[in-house]
């Protein structure tokens, strides 16, 4: 990031199922000490309003879940 100043990067969070790990500290502290950079963006939706059958497993969505999640970047941006 720091090697190509006039290129934006974006760091995008998706969802994950509320049965799966949070992230640890030092992964939080990473994406926070990336996105200070001012030609980094990032896009938290692990928020996002998902059901159990939006997942096809704890960690991928199914592509209805894939459909939502697109939705909501595009309402965004």
């Amino acid at each position: 990031i720091d090697k190509y100043p006039k290129t934006s990067f974006k760091i995008i969070r998706t969802p994950i199922h509320s049965k799966v790990f949070k992230e640890n500290k030092k992964f939080l502290e990473m994406v926070e000490s990336l996105t200070r950079k001012p030609n980094v963006k990032f896009y938290d939706f692990q928020e996002i309003n998902l059901d159990d059958s939006d997942f096809r497993d704890f960690t991928h969505l199914s592509s209805k879940g894939a459909k939502k999640l697109s939705l909501e970047y595009l309402k965004r941006n």
